[in-house]
């Protein structure tokens, strides 16, 4: 039989326990997942993609997205489908960046009900980034994946994951749905011809 006192300690010392334990749960800080609706899916001819609007009128997106590279090396503007509010509307380029894949494109008419602004500061290595593409699972249903910062050089950033095809040209956005890089390829490595990682490239 447990007399009065000793139970009295154990309930004193169940309850430290669970404040403390309690304290140290409250101190670990998960990454707040940004919004991605303003993230916009769009469609040319013979590809989808998505693009990242940075003002009413005006987006970013991977270059090779809004433009078809001939064998003579010249490159061929390629309008890209959307449709905002039900209505379909036309996004074309109007400059560019090769090196780094990179484009900007604007609505001919009409306005995007929301976009981004840019970060201040480019994320941490190790820092959570987030990606949209597409779940090819369920058609072209939009999916969004969360990635760790790799690292960043000469204008590109690098993070361990991303959603594979379809997601060039997407945002990559942090915690503060702010974005810091434009979504353009995926690479693997690996050794002896087995590739056993994937990683991506975003525009900075």
């Amino acid at each position: 039989m447990i007399n009065k006192g000793l139970a009295l300690l154990i309930t004193g010392l169940v309850a430290s326990a669970s404040w403390c334990c309690g304290a140290k749960m409250a101190n670990i800080e998960t990454p707040k997942v940004p919004n991605t609706s303003a993230v916009w899916p769009v469609a040319s001819r013979d590809a989808y993609a998505y693009v990242c609007p940075d003002s009413p009128t005006t987006a970013w997106t991977a270059e090779h997205v809004s433009s078809r590279h001939l064998p003579n090396g010249t490159a061929q503007r390629r309008p890209l489908m959307l449709e905002i509010g039900g209505l379909p509307h036309t996004l074309v380029e109007y400059e560019a960046d090769l090196r780094r894949d990179l484009s900007h494109v604007r609505l001919e008419f009409g306005v995007f009900p929301a976009f981004y602004t840019r970060a201040t500061s480019l994320p941490a290595l190790g820092a959570t980034v987030w990606i949209v593409g597409y779940d090819t699972k369920v058609g072209v249903g939009s999916t969004v994946v969360s990635a760790k910062v790799l690292g960043q050089m000469a204008g590109i950033l690098y993070f361990d994951r991303t959603p594979g095809p379809g997601s060039s040209g997407s945002c990559v956005l942090n915690e503060n749905s702010e974005l810091v890089a434009v979504n353009y390829a995926t690479r693997a490595v690996g050794a002896g011809g087995i590739f056993t990682k994937w990683y991506g490239l975003a525009s900075i």
